[in-house]
C-alpha cells in the first residue's frame, strides 16, 4: 500500500484500489476557492457516480459521507513521471472520447486559462499528473474542482470557482486536453515548477528524465498512527486485504 497526500485529500493506493479520504485533513489547508472539505468530497463523488461504467474515468465502488472517503478502482502509473515512455499520439482519440463523455455527462472540468484575469491565458499547460495510464488505456483523475452540472455539488459552489466557471468553454477543455499530449514538455516543465519547493533548481533539473526527477523529488516515510489507524478502518469499511 501507498499513501499520498494531496491539496485536499489523502489517497490510499493498493495494486487496483485507491481509497480516498477528505475527512483525513484540515478544512484550513483548502483554499477558499474550494469551498469546504465536504464540498470537494461531493464534487468528486457526484461526477464519479455519473461518469460509472464508462471507460476512461476512475470506476466508483463505494462512497461514505461520515468520514468523507470513497473507493474506486486504480486507474495506473501516473503520466508525469512517464510521459516520455508513451507514444502519446496514441492517445489523442481517447481524450477526445473522455471530452465527449464529460460533455454528455454534464461534468465541467478545470482547465489551464480558464480566468481571463490570470497570467496564463494559454490552454497548453494541462497537468501530466491528472492523467493515467494502464494497459494502453489513458484516464482522466482527480474530479475535486470539476463541477457536475446541475447537482447540489454546483449549488454549493463557491463564489470564487462559480465565477471561474461562468468562463467555461468545452472547446478549450478539449483543446487543453489534446495539447498536453501534442506539447507535454509545456505541462510537464509547469507542473515540476509548481511541484518544486527550491524554485532556482528549475533550470538546472527540467532537462532531467522525468521519472529520475520524480524519485528524486518524492519523500518515502513510515506512516504515522493517525494513518495507519485510518487505512485499517478504510480496509474493513471497503473490504481491502492486504
Amino acid at each position: 500500500m501507498k499513501y499520498t497526500m494531496g491539496k485536499a485529500s489523502w489517497c490510499f493506493i493498493t495494486e487496483d484500489r485507491v481509497v480516498k479520504c477528505y475527512g483525513l485533513r484540515n478544512k484550513k489547508t483548502v483554499k477558499p476557492a474550494r469551498g469546504s472539505i465536504f464540498d470537494c468530497w461531493l464534487r468528486e463523488t457526484t461526477c464519479l457516480q455519473r461518469l460509472k461504467g464508462h471507460d476512461h474515468f476512475p470506476q466508483l465502488d463505494d462512497c461514505e459521507e461520515s468520514d468523507l472517503s470513497l473507493s474506486m478502482s486504480n486507474c495506473g502509473e501516473s503520466l508525469f513521471p512517464a510521459w516520455k515512455e508513451h507514444d502519446l499520439e496514441q492517445y489523442i482519440d481517447q481524450v477526445h472520447a473522455i471530452a465527449d463523455t464529460l460533455e454528455e455527462a454534464k461534468i465541467k472540468y478545470f482547465y489551464p486559462g480558464m480566468d481571463p484575469a490570470g497570467k496564463n491565458k494559454e490552454h497548453t499547460k494541462f497537468p501530466l499528473s491528472n492523467f493515467c495510464v494502464k494497459n494502453g488505456v489513458i484516464s482522466l483523475i482527480d474530479f475535486e474542482m470539476a463541477v457536475p452540472i446541475d447537482s447540489r455539488a454546483e449549488d454549493r459552489l463557491s463564489d470564487r470557482l462559480s465565477y471561474l466557471y461562468g468562463f467555461y468553454n468545452a472547446d478549450n477543455f478539449r483543446e487543453s486536453l489534446v495539447l498536453a499530449l501534442q506539447k507535454p514538455v509545456m505541462s510537464y516543465e509547469s507542473e515540476l515548477m509548481a511541484k518544486l519547493v527550491d524554485k532556482d533548481k528549475f533550470e538546472t533539473i527540467k532537462h532531467n528524465n522525468p521519472r529520475t526527477q520524480w524519485a528524486n523529488m518524492e519523500l518515502y516515510t513510515s506512516p504515522p498512527d493517525k494513518v495507519i489507524k485510518e487505512w485499517k478502518n478504510y480496509q474493513k469499511r471497503y473490504q481491502i486485504n492486504g
